[in-house]
């Protein structure tokens, strides 16, 4: 589970609240179990909302997600 925010995402009263809420989440999520292996909080202070700001924060995502991408090899015949 990845969760991410910019810190310029919007009104910064409300950047601080949804960040929090956030946290609680993940804090939630932590105290049923789930560890720093299931769960990442990113925040990126200078980060707007725009599809640039998640553009850069996607690498780290996907590979949290789904591990290190490897070419599959083709089928042997």
């Amino acid at each position: 589970m990845v969760f991410g925010v910019g810190g310029k995402e919007g009104d910064p009263m409300i950047v601080g609240k949804m960040t929090g809420l956030i946290r609680q989440v993940v804090s939630n999520f932590k105290t049923a179990g789930y560890d720093d292996s299931n769960v990442r909080f990113t925040v990126d202070p200078d980060a707007l909302h725009t599809e640039a700001a998640w553009e850069k924060r996607l690498p780290d995502a996907l590979t949290f997600l789904f591990g290190e991408w490897k070419e599959t090899p083709p089928p042997s015949r």
